[in-house]
């Protein structure tokens, strides 16, 4: 594999360890950890749907106008890790909800861009890509739950949020040094920045992040 692969299989793996640290277990972290019933977290599960699909709708077209889709990927993804430490420590599930809404939404919409910004740089290899990084964001994930689950069976919620938004941090970091040098070096041989639609993500199925 070439370096511009074996970087985006280590950015999609940091990102699919953050999911893994905590999507398992949002079910847990609302009904023990804020005291909500299981009716509160379902509804509320169901309709963090809809602010995930409306972000991911609206974030393509705001992609095409900005010469940096990079750019865009980091500061979604430095955003979540705020939303992750409200919801480690509120007590209320009113702020969790907005909480766990917000970061939500903010992986579907980070997700797919960064996905259709490695197929579009990676050219003939993307297959390829593609394969390596479905692998590497479920890896991620099968790496992260043992933990948090070790950590709930203490009775420890607030340490896993703690951990996916440190995670999510480095992953946003990693994005910006990795790819925006690939990006800047395909806007010059270009002339313009690559396409940001039609892919869609590894793990773009879940729900929460």
């Amino acid at each position: 594999m070439d370096r511009f692969i074996i970087h985006q299989v280590l950015i999609t793996a940091v990102v699919g360890l953050s999911v893994g640290l905590i999507a398992p277990y949002m079910n847990l972290i609302f009904i023990d950890h804020l005291g909500t019933s299981v009716a509160f977290y379902g509804t509320i599960s169901a309709l963090a749907l809809l602010p995930a699909v409306l972000g991911a709708a609206i974030i393509p077209v705001v992609a095409t106008r900005t010469r940096s889709v990079v750019g865009i990927v980091t500061a979604l993804r430095i955003a979540i890790p705020g939303f992750l430490v409200i919801l480690a420590l509120t007590a209320s599930p009113a702020v969790g909800t907005g909480a766990y809404w917000a970061q939500n939404a903010l992986f579907f919409m980070s997700s797919p861009l960064s996905f259709a910004f490695a197929i579009s740089i990676a050219g003939d290899a993307r297959t390829l890509l593609s394969a390596w990084l479905n692998i590497a964001f479920w890896l991620g994930n099968a790496l992260g739950a043992p933990v948090t689950g070790a950590l709930i069976a203490r009775a420890n919620y607030r340490l896993p949020l703690l951990l996916a938004a440190a995670v999510s941090l480095a992953a946003a970091v990693l994005n910006q040094g990795l790819m925006r040098p690939v990006e800047k070096r395909a806007q010059s041989e270009s002339g313009a920045a690559p396409t940001s639609g039609g892919a869609v993500a590894p793990g773009r199925e879940v729900t929460s992040s």
